[in-house]
């Protein structure tokens, strides 16, 4: 129309059209401002406080706009709240959850006759009925609570009695199962029926056992006794194995201390000359128990000299076995056996002295030692079998057949006087080490073999394992001999122990007394309380640590999540009441 139009900003306090939504009444409209406009209307258009509002052009609009850079922010999805008003799986007790339960159903009552208007307001209360059919069956909370009260409150019952006393108020679906997964988890029926951890199979023979060496340079040592005497004193018997040859060696002690058993040592180094590995139990097969070997083997007698400084001027290396664990000695517990039949046998209800008793211990080392180690041969009887005294005695009475017949000419050392010459005393020499490197053949081949044969690969344990592997940080339970199994200690795992196969056979535990022990996995019952594991907390991560803020700020955010939180629950309850 050619005639120019401008546009104005009117504020909210001058705007008379407000008036139209507002309202007016009947005295108001005569002097307000609804027909006339705002006042500074009617004056000249210089003396208005507003200014005008400037115009997009056709061009402006059509001009290309500024590029903006933005980097893509990946936001994870908010976890979806859980709707429940009480969450049951805080709850330990049934007694507990039944009482929460029950005091925010009367505070929702109380909330709810607060905030309502209407005096005729109804409460409706939903029944949902459903077929059985279309329960969800499952182990829930809820029933989580009722079977660990009824099977505590009963003295910690079996399934049929805990199930029978659940059923005379409630209905549980898949009882057997519920009970299953809910008294597995009963700390004080695992103390008594819990089973232990499952020991690995059996590792392989240690490498003093498999390779040729001198006599008794690889020892395995043990106690066996009391022995009654006449005088009403008891005796003991050391007894020293080759674990290459099986050979034995007795000394007979008068106590158990550490003097006596470095005397006894010290006796056998003399005649069988100093070994470089000895091996021992520290525990359980010693008759006084673990505090006597640390005492045997740590203390000092009484003119200062240990067991450990000797060894460690003889240059002996000496290695323990871990306690409570005498298959792991099975080497010298076998012989131990041996010897305590063959003096049964021979002694019955005799009682010796000491000397007696020196005499009928040294005739059964002889007897134990002339022991086959491979089998007979029945088609060849001239040929014996291997024995430990073949390797001992230099003078040896039977000799392994070659296959040929043999003149007593053709043997250098049948006469010494046929050795003559430095060159027949070398052909003895040689003679002599093919005897010697063929009883070593046949226990390589004989012996080592039949070893192969009988090992026994696994352990005797129940029939009923754990199914965990043990951890550090948890609670387990030790098994004690002679004691009750109520009374049997607590302790904490530290330390896993692996052997060199690298399987777990053993585990170091302290106890409450802060005593450090180490016991075998078969001795250990799990109670499947385990520490749980530090969480992150945004303080340990440097993209994660929140700004800090004041106690002003943190007391005021602390109150408004709190009236947020009651308000809710509120809402809550009016939801579940309807």
């Amino acid at each position: 129309m050619g005639i120019p139009v401008k546009f104005y900003h009117v504020p909210t306090k001058d705007n008379p059209a407000d008036a139209g939504s507002r309202g007016l009444t009947t005295k108001e409209i005569v002097t307000h401002d609804w027909v006339r406009g705002p006042r500074w209307l009617r004056t000249h258009p210089n003396h208005w406080p507003l200014k005008p509002i400037e115009m997009v052009t056709a061009e402006e609009v059509n001009e290309p706009a500024d590029m903006i850079v933005s980097t893509p922010i990946e936001i994870p999805p908010e976890q979806k709240q859980d709707e429940k008003i009480i969450d049951l799986k805080r709850f330990s007790k049934y007694n507990k959850a039944l009482l929460s339960i029950a005091l925010a159903c009367k505070t929702a009552k109380k909330w709810v006759s607060l905030t309502s208007t209407n005096k005729n307001l109804e409460i409706k209360l939903k029944v949902i009925n459903k077929f059985q059919s279309d329960l969800e069956i499952s182990v829930d909370d809820l029933t989580r609570l009722i079977i660990e009260k009824l099977h505590t409150e009963n003295g910690h019952c079996g399934k049929e009695h805990t199930l029978c006393i659940a059923r005379q108020r409630f209905w549980i679906p898949r009882p057997a199962r519920a009970y299953a997964n809910i008294v597995k988890k009963c700390i004080i029926c695992k103390k008594y029926q819990g089973p232990p951890y499952g020991a690995p199979i059996m590792g392989p023979l240690p490498r003093d056992r498999v390779i040729i060496s001198k006599p008794f340079e690889n020892v395995g040592c043990d106690f066996m006794g009391p022995f009654s005497s006449k005088t009403n004193e008891k005796m003991y018997v050391c007894l020293f194995t080759c674990l290459t040859t099986r050979a034995i060696h007795l000394e007979v002690v008068e106590n158990l201390s550490a003097g006596a058993f470095l005397n006894s040592f010290i006796r056998f180094i003399s005649r069988r000359g100093v070994p470089a590995i000895v091996r021992s139990d520290c525990g359980t097969n010693f008759k006084l128990g673990e505090a006597i070997i640390q005492k045997m083997f740590e203390k000092c007698d009484e003119n200062g000299l240990s067991l450990m400084s000797y060894c460690a001027s003889e240059r002996i290396r000496w290695l323990f076995n871990p306690p409570a664990s005498p298959w792991m000695g099975g080497a010298w517990e076998r012989l131990v056996g041996l010897v305590k039949k063959a003096f049964n046998k021979s002694i019955g209800r005799k009682r010796l002295n000491f000397a007696d008793m020196c005499t009928v211990i040294a005739r059964i080392e002889a007897i134990v030692n002339t022991r086959p180690l491979t089998k007979l041969n029945s088609s060849d009887i001239t040929e014996l079998p291997l024995r430990p005294v073949d390797f001992l005695r230099g003078n040896l009475m039977y000799s392994i057949p070659t296959g040929e017949i043999v003149d007593a000419s053709d043997d250098p050392c049948y006469d010494p006087e046929l050795i003559q010459t430095e060159k027949q005393a070398k052909e003895a020499i040689q003679f002599s080490e093919k005897i010697v490197n063929q009883f070593w053949e046949k226990w390589n081949l004989e012996y080592l073999t039949s070893l192969r044969e009988t090992q026994k690969i696994n352990l005797k344990q129940p029939k009923h394992l754990a199914k965990s592997n043990p951890e550090v940080g948890e609670i387990v339970l030790l098994e004690q001999d002679l004691i009750p199994r109520g009374c049997w200690s607590y302790g904490r795992i530290i330390a896993i122990v692996k052997s060199a196969d690298g399987l777990i056979r053993s585990a170091k535990i302290i106890l409450p007394n802060r005593n450090v022990i180490q016991r075998p996995l078969n001795r250990i019952f799990p109670l499947e309380i385990r520490s749980l594991p530090k969480a992150n907390t945004p303080e340990d991560s440097p993209q994660l640590r929140p700004p800090k803020v004041t106690n002003e700020v943190k007391n005021q955010v602390e109150k408004e999540e709190k009236l947020r939180e009651n308000s809710q629950i509120g809402l809550q309850n009016l939801a579940l009441m309807k």
